[in-house]
Order: C-alpha cells, then sequence, then structure tokens
C-alpha cells in the first residue's frame, strides 16, 4: 500500500499547528517515524488511521482521498492499529477481543477468525491466558493482546504507535511486532530509538521517513538513515 501526504495541517483548540504542511511519500515497506514529544507523531498515525480528520491537505491511500467516507471504511479493513495505551474489553477473553475486532474488520467467516486468533495469541505468548478475562491480565499482558488485535485480517497497513512499551525484556511481544513486517505491512512508525537501533537497523531497514517539529519531511536521498543512526549513537 503507498500512502502519500499532501500538505496534511492539523490544529487543535489547545494546539494551534500540531501538524503544518507535511508532504510525504510512505512507500510499502519499513518505515520509522522518531522525533521529540509533542512533534505530532501521534496526530499523524490518528490521521494515517482515519480515527482523526485533517485540518488542511489530503491523505491518499493507494490513490483514494481519505476524506471519502468509503475510502476510510476500505482502509480500516486492512488496517491494523496499535495505539500508545490500549484497553480491550475487560470482560472479555484475548478470543473473544480478537473475534470481535474480527468482526469490524469485515471477517465474515467464524472458523477463519478463531483460527487467526489462535495462531496470534500463541505468537505473542498468550495461548495458555486465551480463555482467562482479560480484566484480571498486566499491563504488558495487554498490550500483546493489542499486537494480536492489529494483526486480525492479515493488514496491509500497520501503524504501531510507541513500539517501546513493549516488554523488551520478555521479548515475546516484540518479536512477533517485529514479524509483522515480513507479512506485507506497509508502515510502522516506533518512537523508542533503543528499538530503532536494536531491531530496526539490523534488519536492513532501506526507508525512514522522519519528520522533526512536524514541518520538515526528511527522504532517505536526504540522509535520513544517518539521521537516525546519529540519533541512536550508531556510527555513520
Amino acid at each position: 500500500m503507498f500512502i502519500s501526504l499532501d500538505h496534511l495541517g492539523k490544529d487543535f483548540r489547545k494546539k494551534p499547528c500540531a501538524l503544518d504542511d507535511l508532504t510525504l511519500d510512505l512507500p510499502s515497506g519499513m518505515i520509522g517515524l522518531v522525533g521529540p514529544n509533542g512533534a505530532g507523531k501521534t496526530t499523524l498515525m490518528r490521521i494515517l488511521c482515519g480515527i482523526v480528520a485533517p485540518t488542511r491537505g489530503r491523505v491518499l491511500a493507494d490513490g483514494r482521498d481519505l476524506s471519502d467516507a468509503r475510502a476510510r471504511r476500505a482502509l480500516k479493513r486492512t488496517l491494523g492499529y496499535l495505539p500508545q495505551d490500549i484497553e480491550p474489553y475487560p470482560n472479555l477473553t484475548p478470543l473473544e477481543f480478537l473475534d470481535y475486532m474480527g468482526v469490524l474488520k469485515g471477517m465474515g467467516d467464524a472458523r477463519e477468525r478463531r483460527r487467526q486468533a489462535g495462531g496470534l495469541l500463541e505468537r505473542v505468548g498468550l495461548a495458555d491466558v486465551a480463555r482467562r478475562r482479560i480484566g484480571g491480565f498486566s499491563g504488558g499482558m495487554r498490550r500483546r493482546v493489542g499486537i494480536a488485535q492489529a494483526l486480525m485480517g492479515d493488514p496491509r497497513l500497520l501503524v504501531v504507535d510507541e513500539l517501546g512499551r513493549l516488554e523488551l525484556e520478555r521479548g515475546c511481544g516484540l518479536v512477533a511486532a517485529t514479524e509483522l513486517l515480513a507479512r506485507g505491512a506497509t508502515a510502522r512508525f516506533p518512537h523508542a530509538l533503543a528499538v530503532v537501533r536494536d531491531w530496526l537497523l539490523p534488519r536492513a531497514v532501506e526507508r525512514f521517513g522522519a519528520a522533526w517539529g512536524g514541518a520538515r519531511a526528511i527522504s532517505p536521498d536526504d540522509g535520513a538513515r544517518g539521521l537516525v543512526r546519529a540519533a541512536c549513537g550508531l556510527a555513520s
């Protein structure tokens, strides 16, 4: 999936210019977006997912303008989104929650939903608690449920916010997350520089898009890889 941002801008009442004149092409592959707090990374992700509408400019997904409701619905059927803070319904089990998310994504075959849910919970290390209520889970376990729900339906576009919150010391969730890109997902946006350094760069990231301060887009040809490597304390 090819995403284009065309002079994108977003204003809020308390923050008049969260994004300003952002123009960027996001080709298929692994994309990392890094920047200081308040640069507009989460706002951009929410716009990409159709959750928030831009104040100015437009977003194109495979040439379709997301200002059109039909284009947004079509995108959501092929979208996986893991927000910074995910709170799965506490009264549901992981299997029930993933089944529900599959329904929202237009997966009509109940047997296929159950098959995918079981396989994904195995991958994130939650197979043994798949029938327990999520309300009793730790924050890290809920985060892993979030990873699994983001993968339901084999998304073409995957957006992950604040990847550094995963349980890095256990590795289960992070390993599952890094595998997502091999499945053809288009974009992933980690905040944590340690994750960029330890996981993305060693896995032959070919393209980095970086927006510092929200307004300036830096393409790979402008040395974005070197910028990220320098930010991570790596030799160029």
